[in-house]
């Protein structure tokens, strides 16, 4: 089912099924992409209805509700940034000094969420998360990048080998790139930027290749996310 059609049927029950609603979703992100096209529309289905149905359910019953559709739905309710615990839906926003460009590079083939998580081996002990969160606060691109790291890369490359010659791409831009990961559960990859022009010029040079779907998306820092 739809996550979107999950959210509804979420947030209607909660209300006591009372309430309706018609909903036209338009898709503009690839599926199986590890984007979060879907939690990021069950979210907003989420605070949309709330509104629409004058309901004014807490922020944190929101946020259970949207743990209960998705492990990372109640994230977006919260970015551009947060540090998210438990399945995910326990949230704690983090604020961005400056926009941070990310340039993104989905090859022509998607990758099974579940799939992915079946290959991961969990370590025993969580990797530490202070100096991220320092280097984000601080807007220091180049520490960012040394810090970013994905549990989820090395099994979505064990299934499809091919994301190691996107990934290399990324590395070989480092004077452009801070630094370069699978983004969620991929198979989209993507660079963060030493700044927009940088970003701008790794997707060229990204798109001559001929490696798939490239954009550039800037993150909108705390206060323009609030407005």
């Amino acid at each position: 089912m739809n996550l979107v059609v999950q959210a509804a049927k979420r947030l209607r029950a909660e209300a006591g099924g009372l309430h309706g609603a018609r909903i036209v979703l338009e898709k503009k992100i690839p599926t199986e992409a590890g984007l979060g096209g879907g939690s990021s529309d069950a979210a907003a289905t989420l605070v949309a209805l709330d509104r629409l149905w004058n309901l004014r359910l807490p922020s944190r019953r929101l946020d259970e509700l949207a743990g209960e559709i998705g492990g990372d739905v109640a994230f977006f309710r919260h970015g551009p940034a947060a540090v998210c615990r438990g399945r995910g839906e326990q949230v704690e926003p983090v604020s961005i000094p400056n926009p941070l460009h990310f340039v993104l590079v989905r090859p022509p083939f998607g990758l099974s969420t579940a799939l992915v998580y079946r290959q991961v081996v969990v370590p025993d002990r969580p990797r530490p998360l202070g100096a991220i969160l320092e280097a984000l606060g601080r807007g220091n691109v180049e520490q960012l990048g040394l810090g970013l790291y994905n549990r989820l890369q090395a099994a979505a490359e064990s299934l499809r080998p091919e994301l190691a010659r996107v990934r290399d791409v990324l590395t070989s831009l480092g004077p452009l790139l801070g630094g370069a990961l699978l983004s969620g559960s991929g198979s989209t990859l993507f660079g963060l930027g030493r700044d927009q022009q940088a970003a701008r010029h790794a997707a060229n040079t990204l798109e001559s290749l001929g490696l798939g779907w490239v954009r550039v998306v800037t993150s909108c820092s705390k206060a323009e996310n609030a407005s």
